[in-house]
């Protein structure tokens, strides 16, 4: 498991928003909890968004109206 980037997007304490580029497989729970612990106030996710993995990209997914239009169109 590897970190490749991560990005302060917002800092309003007691808040921080980051951007986490990482491999499979890793936790970002845990950051949030190893960071709280390292600075001794503890640390939780407040929201996790998965914005991509591996090739699939946020912006392209399918709202759930979406795709249930799609799946009416389908052939049983």
């Amino acid at each position: 498991m590897r970190v490749f980037e991560i990005e302060i997007q917002d800092w309003t304490s007691p808040e921080i928003t980051l951007r986490v580029s990482c491999s499979s497989g890793f936790y970002v729970r845990s950051l949030a909890h190893d960071v709280g612990a390292a600075i001794g106030c503890g640390g939780t996710l407040k929201q996790l968004v998965r914005t991509r993995i591996g090739p699939h990209h946020l912006e392209e997914a399918l709202s759930l109206d979406e795709l249930a239009v799609k799946l009416s169109q389908c052939p049983i």
